[in-house]
């Protein structure tokens, strides 16, 4: 059965955000994802997408950044 992702926002996250693993027939679009701050002005990141042993992966309009 495929999986639809439309319009999802992984933030304020300090892990993988998006991470397939072994997964198939899977749709992602308009995903958006970004580092952020929190009150002590330090800098958290993560991964934005993590792709592992995955199949017939779409991924359509991403926002994925770290600046």
């Amino acid at each position: 059965m495929p999986i639809w992702l439309i319009g999802t926002s992984f933030q304020r996250c300090t892990l993988y955000r998006y991470n397939p693993n072994r997964a198939s027939d899977v749709y992602i679009g308009l995903c958006a994802s970004h580092r952020y701050s929190n009150d002590d002005d330090r800098w958290y990141c993560a991964y934005g997408q993590r792709l592992v042993d995955s199949k017939n992966l779409v991924i359509h309009g991403s926002a994925l950044w770290a600046f």
